[in-house]
C-alpha cells in the first residue's frame, strides 16, 4: 500500500505553515494591529504585546528571506535562472511510474484512508485483492492512495492507468442507508444516490444506524461504500488490469505444479500475446481464470489448428462450462435463460462476415437497435422477480451477440448451449421474437 501527497513532498502541516508564514506583509500588518490593541486601556497588555512581537519577528524573517532569494537570482547563484542552470534543472533522469490503480480523496476523507488515525479503507483494499485472487484467479496490483486538495472535501476518484473510471461523494460521520423494499418505517436522512449502482439511498447520522437496521434498511459505513465501488470498478475493467507481466506471474505459479502444461503450450503452440488475449476475453465477461490448468490445456488442444484468440476463447469457455453454469445458476433453482427465436439467430449467423482477417457482425443498425431493445425489455421484466437471467444462444453467434449488447446491457451474461453443464436445471423465461 502506498500513501502519498499529490505532487508534494511535504506533509499537510508543513504546507499549512508555509502558506501561513511565508507572506511577510500580512504578518507585519497583523503585528501592528496587535501592538495598537496592546496599548488600549482595559485590554491585556502582555498577551497582545507577545503576539505582536511574534508576528513582527515572523514578518521580518519572511521579508529577509524574500530579499535574499531575489539577490541570489540577480547574482547568478546556483538557483539563478541562467541558461546553464535552466538546462540543468530541466534535465529529467527518471520518468514517474504510472500506477495501474489509484484512489484520490478530498480533505474530509483523509481519516478514512490514513491508517495512523485508524482509517479502515487500506485494510479493505487488502481484502479486495485477496477476494479477486480467490474468485477470479487474478492478482490485482497495489492500489495507490493519496489525497488531492483540488477535489471537493468529501469527494473521491478512482483512476485506471491515469484516467478517471469512477468517482463519488460521501458525507462524513454518516452512513448510507438503502431501502431493499421491505422497510417497516421511513428513516429521516439526506436523499442521495448509491455511487456504485446509482440506487436511491439516504445519508443518515451514525447515531441512527441501529434504528435504520431495525426498520429494515441496509446500512453501509463509508469505508464499505468506497470499497464496494472500487470492487465494481475493478470487476468491470479487470481485462485491462492484467497484462503480459501479470500473465507471466500466473504462468510461473502454474509451472510449479504443472510445468509440462506450460512448456507444451508456450511458445511451441501459442505465444504470450494470444494466451493473454484469451484471458482478457474471459475476464471481460467476468469468467474466472482461477482454473488456469484447464484453460491452458484447452488452448494446447485447439491451438494447433487455430491462432484466433476469439475462436480459442469459445473453446476455453466450453472447457469451463461447469464453472460458468455454476456462477450464473441460482442456488436450488437452476439457470434462468432467455433465448432467441430460430429465425433471429439464423439472421445473426448470416450477418457474420470476415473483413481484413477479422470476424465482424454485419447486421444493419435498425435490426440491431430493435434486437437490443427487445433483449433489454425481456431482461428487465424478470429482474424484478429476483431472477438473474442469462441470454442463451449458439456457440457461433454467442461472441458477436455479446459484443452487440455489451454497451447497452452490460450485466447480462451471454452463454452458449455448449457451456451449460448437464446437471444444471434450465428454466426458460422467454423468447426474443423476430427483429424487424
Amino acid at each position: 500500500m502506498i500513501v502519498s501527497k499529490v505532487s508534494k513532498t511535504q506533509n499537510l502541516s508543513d504546507e499549512i505553515s508555509a502558506q501561513t508564514f511565508d507572506k511577510w506583509r500580512p504578518l507585519l500588518v497583523g503585528s501592528g494591529i496587535l501592538a495598537i490593541l496592546a496599548l488600549i486601556p482595559g485590554l491585556p497588555l502582555i498577551p497582545f504585546a507577545t503576539m505582536a512581537l511574534t508576528f513582527g519577528t515572523a514578518g521580518v524573517m519572511a521579508r529577509n528571506k524574500e530579499i535574499a532569494a531575489a539577490q541570489s537570482l540577480e547574482g547568478g547563484g546556483e538557483n539563478s535562472l541562467t541558461p546553464g542552470n535552466i538546462q540543468a534543472q530541466e534535465k529529467v533522469e527518471v520518468i514517474p511510474t504510472l500506477d495501474m490503480l489509484e484512489v484520490e480523496v478530498g480533505y474530509d476523507l483523509i481519516p478514512l484512508v490514513d491508517q495512523r488515525s485508524g482509517g479502515e479503507f487500506p485494510a479493505r483494499i487488502i481484502g479486495i485483492r485477496r477476494q479477486f485472487a480467490n474468485e477470479m484467479g487474478v492478482l490485482i496490483p497495489p492500489v495507490h492512495i493519496r489525497d488531492n486538495l483540488k477535489l471537493r472535501p468529501s469527494e473521491y476518484r478512482v483512476y485506471l492507468k491515469g484516467a478517471v473510471v469512477g468517482q463519488g461523494e460521501l458525507m462524513p460521520h454518516h452512513c448510507l442507508a438503502l431501502d431493499p423494499g421491505m422497510t417497516t418505517r421511513k428513516i429521516e436522512g439526506v436523499e442521495t444516490k448509491d455511487p456504485t449502482f446509482g440506487l436511491d439511498a439516504l445519508w443518515i447520522a451514525e447515531d441512527n444506524r441501529e434504528a435504520a437496521i431495525v426498520s429494515g434498511y441496509t446500512v453501509v459505513d463509508l469505508p464499505s461504500v468506497m470499497a464496494t465501488h472500487l470492487i465494481e470498478i475493478v470487476r468491470q475493467n479487470l481485462h485491462e488490469i492484467i497484462g503480459r507481466q501479470e500473465l507471466a506471474t500466473l504462468m510461473d505459479q502454474v509451472k510449479t505444479t504443472h510445468p509440462r502444461v506450460v512448456s507444451d503450450l508456450i511458445p511451441e503452440t501459442l505465444n504470450y500475446g494470444i494466451v493473454l488475449k484469451v484471458i482478457q476475453n474471459l475476464l471481460r465477461e467476468r469468467v474466472s481464470a482461477r482454473d488456469m490448468v484447464s484453460i491452458l490445456e484447452s488452448l494446447a488442444e485447439h491451438g494447433t489448428h487455430t491462432k484466433d484468440a476469439d475462436e480459442l476463447t469459445e473453446y476455453v469457455r466450453v472447457a469451463l462450462g461447469r464453472n460458468i453454469s455454476q456462477q450464473h445458476a441460482l442456488s436450488g433453482e437452476g439457470l434462468y435463460v432467455i433465448t432467441l427465436a430460430r429465425n433471429v439467430e439464423e439472421k445473426i449467423a448470416r450477418s457474420v462476415t470476415v473483413r481484413s482477417g477479422s470476424v465482424q457482425l454485419g447486421i444493419d443498425p435498425v435490426t440491431a437497435k430493435t434486437l437490443v431493445e427487445q433483449i433489454g425489455m425481456e431482461t428487465r421484466k424478470h429482474l424484478g422477480h429476483n431472477r438473474s437471467p442469462v441470454l442463451l444462444t449458439s456457440q457461433q453467434v454467442r461472441p458477436h451477440l455479446f459484443k452487440l449488447i455489451e454497451k447497452f446491457i452490460p450485466n447480462l451474461p451471454v452463454l452458449s448451449h455448449s457451456e451449460v453443464a448437464g446437471h444444471v436445471p434450465v428454466k426458460h423465461l422467454g423468447i426474443i421474437g423476430e427483429a424487424t
